[in-house]
């Protein structure tokens, strides 16, 4: 960060400089994946990032024949987004994607939302500047915001996992997005569905993707809309908007310094440092797929992420196994770019 701007000092995080790198986090709103048409509309100076718990893979489906009930990959789900001449998200399959969702697959059958945050403009108007620079000035409906809700240590359970209403009821990963750090290079973190509680949760993978068989500790920090959680005090700093209503209180976390990078050309297992990222935090997502499936069993494995603490690398997540499949072999990886953050704007190390 450059050494001009306005410091906000917090008692559970490191020292913050607001300045032109720091922005607003909003939520722009949510739709399910499998629909073109969004209804969803950026506005004018602001970047958007598509978020989705499960980015990419592939699907299966059961087919019945004379033999029986048989697996088969049915496709596979690769989701890109653009702005159309309105800046409406408008939804589209990428290059790895083909066939079709299938009764169990998750690809087309799932919910993504839409985060947005404020880029650089010219200061004028409501807001607060920064060297001519205006990350602050377009918020103007408080409802979209989304800042930091909560920050610190949780335990991802071998049993149940990790979910959101861990923290607080009314939060789950259909209404905020949770950016989590790691120093365990030795396993994966990602998305996967508990049967038992009818929910997506967080699980820790081994490097080929099996569940681990005791609890882990890591780091999270999770952006939420302030109307589901309160985040405004009494005391700090406060910026309004026209209409006299708080878009930012400085008790509250902020986005920071937000990248977006692709591991499309990354190999599994292959750490990357992240361009002016020292600590990075990611959004756990698939993504990519393996399948390997002969004519008695199979397997089918997601591909997240594993961190060392400095640096990120694809990563097997969910390891399924299968039994009366037909014959398949596929692995890709995706191009999506992922947003990343950095955890020492949020955390003392």
């Amino acid at each position: 960060m450059p050494n001009f701007g306005l410091k906000i000092f917090y008692q559970d995080g490191p020292d913050v400089l607001l300045d032109s790198s720091c922005t607003m986090c909003c939520i722009l709103g949510i739709c399910w994946v499998g629909q073109r048409q969004t209804g969803i509309f950026v506005p004018d100076g602001y970047q958007y990032y598509m978020h989705l718990t499960n980015g990419s893979g592939y699907n299966i489906d059961f087919e019945v024949d004379e033999d029986g009930t048989n697996i088969w990959v049915c496709g596979a789900f690769d989701s890109r987004s653009y702005l159309d001449h309105n800046r409406q998200v408008i939804l589209e399959n990428g290059a790895n994607a083909w066939g079709y969702g299938g009764d169990s697959g998750s690809g087309y059958n799932q919910l993504c939302i839409i985060i947005g945050y404020p880029i650089h403009n010219p200061a004028s108007g409501f807001g607060i500047s920064f060297t001519g620079q205006n990350n602050f000035f377009s918020i103007n409906q408080t409802s979209l915001c989304a800042p930091v809700v909560f920050k610190g240590d949780i335990t991802i359970s071998a049993k149940d996992g990790w979910r959101p209403s861990n923290i607080n009821p009314y939060l789950n990963f259909n209404n905020c997005a949770v950016f989590v750090y790691s120093e365990k290079q030795d396993l994966s973190i990602g998305i996967g569905y508990n049967r038992n509680i009818d929910e997506h949760v967080l699980f820790a993978h081994n490097t080929d993707g099996v569940k681990l068989g005791h609890d882990i500790s890591i780091k999270v920090v999770v952006f939420a809309k302030q109307k589901i959680v309160n985040t405004q005090s009494k005391y700090g700093m406060r910026i309004y908007n026209a209409s006299g209503e708080i878009v930012y209180d400085s008790t509250s976390g902020i986005l920071i310094n937000p990248q977006l990078f692709s591991f499309g050309s990354i190999n599994l297992r292959e750490f990357v440092n992240i361009p002016n990222i020292r600590r990075p935090m990611f959004i756990p997502t698939s993504i990519g797929g393996y399948a390997s499936f002969d004519k008695y069993s199979g397997v089918t494995k997601q591909i997240g992420f594993a961190s060392n603490g400095f640096s990120l690398a694809p990563s097997y997540i969910n390891h399924e196994n299968y039994k009366w499949t037909h014959p398949f072999n596929g692995k890709f990886t995706s191009n999506f770019p992922l947003m990343i953050l950095d955890a020492e704007n949020y955390f003392k190390f």
